[in-house]
């Protein structure tokens, strides 16, 4: 869990010896019904009958409507506290998913190119990918995929943590944005420019809400 029991946090037993996190005004209206853990995959999370209908308690709390989805900010679906749940869309949901456990690198958005022998960055942008450019280290790749993140998906941009990997020449700042991998400026410029491109912020960039580390 990413936070500790208090005064304001409390924890809701659950079944099978889990327990839901909540703010505790939240956790007043929750302890009313019965919850169990469900788990589904990697997934676990709060499930009960709320007023006759059976509903996630995450959903319950934010009281989404039909078509509404709720995703939580460091991927643990039982830290039900509102400063990790958000309202969000399907593809917004998606672009806060964690690493593939198939991928080779150990970074999200980055693979081995073995025809340009060079580590390739991309990224997902409304069921299309976009190159972010080829790096000689997968850590240059990671940092691209960082900047590129936080540039297309604003508040739900999830970052490589790839402050462990660094060695030698790579000194990575904490944002995890630095130092800037030459050419990604030229790259972003041309996914703007794109006429495929769909216009993501009709208002300009959504403002990064900083990094959320997975839950321990």
């Amino acid at each position: 869990m990413d936070a500790q029991e208090s005064t304001n946090v409390k924890r809701l037993e659950l079944t099978r010896g889990y327990y839901a996190l909540l703010d505790a005004e939240d956790y007043e209206f929750a302890r009313r019904f019965k919850w169990r853990a469900v788990i589904k995959g990697k997934w676990t999370n709060a499930y009960g009958r709320v007023d006759g209908e059976d509903v996630f308690m995450h959903r319950a709390l934010l009281k989404a409507k039909q078509g509404e989805q709720v995703g939580h900010k460091n991927s643990n679906g039982l830290d039900n506290r509102r400063c990790n749940v958000r309202l969000c869309t399907q593809p917004e949901n998606r672009r806060n998913n964690e690493v593939a456990a198939h991928t080779t690198s150990g970074f999200k958005g980055v693979c081995y190119s073995k025809r340009y022998r060079s580590w390739r960055a991309t990224i997902g942008i409304m069921n299309r990918d976009y190159s972010l450019g080829s790096y000689a280290t997968k850590i240059e790749a990671a940092i691209a995929y960082n900047i590129g993140s936080v540039e297309f998906h604003g508040p739900f941009a999830r970052l490589n943590d790839i402050g462990k990997f660094c060695s030698g020449r790579h000194v990575i700042s904490e944002d995890l944005l630095t130092p800037r991998p030459l050419g990604i400026d030229d790259r972003l410029a041309k996914i703007r420019e794109s006429r495929e491109a769909p216009r993501l912020m009709s208002n300009g960039p959504v403002p990064y809400e900083g990094y959320d580390a997975p839950a321990a």
